[in-house]
């Protein structure tokens, strides 16, 4: 999967008689390590509260090429209250739709104008996601932090549950992925019930903020490392949750002692998207988790993951050698508009469902 990046805020330009908004962009991986190697044309519009204020314009993308300037015509008195620049490849204002039968190839994202806004929400990007459940608004860092940018096995995670929530009473077919009894009454309940979520590495909140988003009467907490504490208050804030359902962030060092706030709980569903990248930090990460269901014996463990090297596999190694056994592999394809174009199969996250020694509930995959 490709995502729109702006590498610079957007700029007001006066040349001569001419008066123009400008932003350098780049189409690159999750990671930030591989650039669009296909032909796409980008769309572009100036937004004033996601209504259009200019008229669309198109950009050529063409492969080998590493960033790309947008420029669309601007007087300053078009440049009120609040504008931005949306950049996809769709020429709409609607949400990307992240849904496996939906893959649009490439996230778009916008930005807001320096000059024209407040300074807190210069240097950051919006995303606008959507599933069947659920629309969600996610900030990104503009910098080099991927710990605070989207990533590809976050979106699979996404619409994974989102399909499986969909599911309950339905025929299954040949597109359903994998799941188990557990997951399924566990989203069907939970209406009445409210799911209890923790979720490990998040990052700048995609994952607990559409869980909160798309499940009413949940609880909800989203844990990192003090840096990604100020992108997570940004998203938490903005979002709109449904109804009865609360939302917060933690710190969370897999290194040191469970803290307090989140050992006082007990949670139902443990949530961990592209954490086992850094194998050095995948010990810890699977400790922390078996002192989690220590404490919450009856949840489950969902896992999401892009494989990217082979030493990510002793991750399974670990989760067995302290109990933690793997009831589910589904797999979830991940759009890729170069792969298309030659014909080949997408890429894909792997989305796993695991749960304690001691579950409390006999469960058969399905």
């Amino acid at each position: 999967m490709h995502y729109v990046r702006f590498l610079k805020s957007p700029k007001f330009y006066v040349d001569k008689a001419q008066s123009s908004v400008k932003a350098l962009v780049t189409v690159s991986t999750d990671l930030g390590d591989d650039f669009l190697p296909a032909e796409v044309k980008l769309q572009a519009v100036l937004l004033r509260r996601s209504v259009t204020i200019s008229e669309w314009k198109t950009f050529a993308w063409k492969p080998g090429m590493r960033a790309i300037w947008i420029e669309i015509n601007a007087s300053p008195t078009l440049l009120k209250d609040t504008p931005s620049l949306l950049v996809n490849s769709r020429r709409s204002t609607e949400a990307d739709d992240i849904r496996t039968s939906h893959l649009v190839g490439v996230l778009g994202a916008s930005a807001c104008i320096a000059g024209f806004n407040e300074a807190s929400s210069i240097g950051r990007v919006e995303r606008r996601l959507r599933t069947t459940s659920a629309e969600i608004c996610i900030y990104e860092d503009m910098g080099e932090s991927i710990a605070r940018h989207i990533w590809d096995a976050a979106t699979a995670l996404i619409a994974y549950i989102d399909q499986v929530a969909q599911m309950g009473g339905i025929q299954r077919d040949s597109s359903s992925p994998p799941t188990s009894s557990a997951l399924e009454y566990l989203l069907e309940a939970s209406d009445k019930s409210g799911l209890r979520i923790l979720e490990l590495g998040s990052g700048c909140g995609i994952v607990g903020i559409w869980m909160a988003t798309a499940f009413p009467n949940a609880q909800v907490i989203m844990t990192d490392l003090p840096e990604a504490m100020e992108i997570l208050g940004a998203n938490i804030n903005q979002a709109r949750f449904a109804v009865g359902t609360r939302l917060g962030k933690e710190i969370l060092d897999w290194e040191e002692e469970v803290p307090q706030s989140i050992t006082a709980g007990i949670f139902n569903l443990i949530m961990v998207s592209d954490c086992t990248y850094n194998c050095d930090s995948v010990p810890a990460l699977v400790q922390t988790l078996a002192s989690l269901i220590n404490r919450s014996p009856g949840a489950l463990i969902i896992v999401s993951m892009k494989m990217r090297h082979r030493s990510e596999l002793g991750f399974f190694d670990l989760m067995a050698e302290v109990g933690l056994n793997k009831l589910v592999e589904a797999s979830m394809p991940l759009s890729s508009v170069d792969r298309v174009q030659e014909g080949q199969s997408h890429e894909a996250a792997v989305v796993y469902v695991f749960r304690g020694s001691s579950f409390p509930r006999p469960d058969d995959t399905s």
